[in-house]
């Protein structure tokens, strides 16, 4: 299977889940292509509080942004490489991976790029080796300038351009639920999806649309359950 994994920050900070994630990788590189996508939300947070700034809504804390995700995408991978991991580090932009324009910006955040092209045959050249690209949501505009994109859009359009058979974005501890319970399926614009949710399932909806074969909104343990066993787990996000 040819497999997209969106990793959350704040989750590859937690020693134990990327403890857990690390051995996953490690089973399934053996008999699976495998693409890693994640942000550095979380770290950014922190330098921004380390360093005394409030706001990071400012264009002029970008650059701070970039530098904390390429060294968390570096850090990842050396991690990984700890265990004999044949991960690769790649930033969005690297080789023109990832094309960019930019998108109106939203209230709360950096003006953040929306993605027009993927470099798919850059990634298929590393998995068909054998390697698992870890990729950080930079991108290239038609000005040759670094951009960010949202992380959860990477793994999205970078599923689609590979053909995925599964798009999964991790959610720890518990994976989705709704009142207290795991909810087996989610439709994008349903009415109890707070708006972080939404933007994942729009996101994945798309891709799914776009060739990706299925979509998961789940946590470790059921993701080790669908791969490793073949069993239906929650949450699976629908067209």
């Amino acid at each position: 299977m040819r497999i997209v994994l969106h990793v959350a920050g704040k989750d590859l900070d937690d020693a134990l889940i990327f403890n857990r994630l690390r051995a996953d990788l490690k089973k399934l590189c053996a008999s699976h292509q495998v693409i890693v996508v994640h942000n550095a939300d979380a770290q950014f947070q922190t330098e921004l509080r380390r360093r005394g700034l409030a706001d990071q809504t400012q264009p002029e804390h970008r650059a701070l942004y970039e530098t904390v995700l390429v060294q968390l995408n570096k850090t990842i991978v050396a991690k990984l490489s700890e265990e004999l991991l044949p991960a690769i580090a790649m930033t969005g932009n690297h080789l023109g991976l990832i094309q960019a324009e930019p998108i109106p910006r939203e209230e709360g955040h950096f003006p953040f790029t929306k993605i027009v092209r993927i470099n798919a045959s850059i990634l298929e050249r590393q998995i068909s080796g054998g390697s698992i690209p870890v990729v950080a949501p930079l991108a290239m505009d038609k000005s040759d300038t670094i951009q960010p994109v949202r992380s959860e859009h990477v793994a999205a359009k970078v599923a689609s351009a590979l053909k995925a058979d599964l798009l999964i974005f991790l959610l720890e501890p518990n994976g989705y639920m709704e009142n207290g319970k795991p909810v087996s399926t989610l439709h994008p614009g349903g009415s109890n999806i707070d708006s972080e949710t939404g933007k994942i399932a729009s996101q994945a909806s798309q891709s799914l649309k776009e060739g990706t074969k299925r979509a998961f909104l789940t946590k470790l343990g059921s993701m080790e359950k669908l791969i490793f066993e073949g069993i239906t787990v929650p949450t699976e996000i629908l067209t």
